[in-house]
């Protein structure tokens, strides 16, 4: 039941209970209430343009392209990180070859990437010491480094992280793509619920 905003409320006033409760549930919204009631709410949904909450397969399509969508640089498809197996360089031996990482790429992909408050927020706990003092309490584990190829420009790092609400739950996978000579970084993924929301 596709319905538009222009649609009236004396329209709207003609349908059954069951139209209406199942217009409304499919939006989130409550379908509690009169006859009234619920067909004052669909008007009201209709006029503000709410839309139908995506089923969880619809949601798991989405999440899906959106990761892809993480691993595709212009025309380039890069591979997924979280099923490379070989390749991986452990802290000690790979971090003679990490790209130069510095604040200032930080900073560009923060503010491409996310809205001001969370920008704001993780430059203010990166400037405070935050990053380093998770590094060194060991909330983020070791990073290795992954090459991709000889000839790409890019390489990924990888860690393991703490979760900082759940401290006993598994540990969060992190992993970052970034351009091997000027450490711009290209793309970034947490494997927590708000991993898709920042990167």
């Amino acid at each position: 039941m596709n319905v538009d905003q222009d649609i009236s409320l004396d329209e709207l006033s003609t349908w059954k209970l069951d139209s209406l409760r199942s217009f409304l549930c499919r939006r989130g919204l409550s379908t509690d209430g009169s006859k009234a009631e619920l067909t004052a709410l669909c008007y009201a949904a209709a006029k503000m343009k709410i839309s139908v909450k995506p089923s969880g397969e619809d949601y798991l399509k989405q999440i899906e392209k959106d990761y892809m969508d993480l691993l595709t640089l212009e025309s380039l498809i890069l591979p997924d990180p979280l099923k490379l197996c070989d390749g991986w360089v452990d802290e000690t031996d790979g971090i003679s070859v990490w790209p130069p990482v510095f604040l200032s790429d930080i900073a560009n992909f923060l503010m491409a990437n996310s809205d001001k408050s969370t920008t704001t927020k993780y430059l203010n706990e990166y400037k405070v010491g935050k990053a380093y003092e998770y590094f060194s309490s060991r909330w983020i584990k070791e990073v290795f480094y992954h090459k991709i190829s000889k000839e790409s420009m890019h390489c990924f790092l990888r860690a393991k992280c703490t979760p900082s609400q759940r401290v006993n739950e598994e540990d969060h996978t992190v992993w970052t793509c970034v351009d091997k000579d000027t450490g711009v970084i290209r793309s970034a993924y947490c494997s927590c619920t708000a991993g898709y929301e920042y990167y």
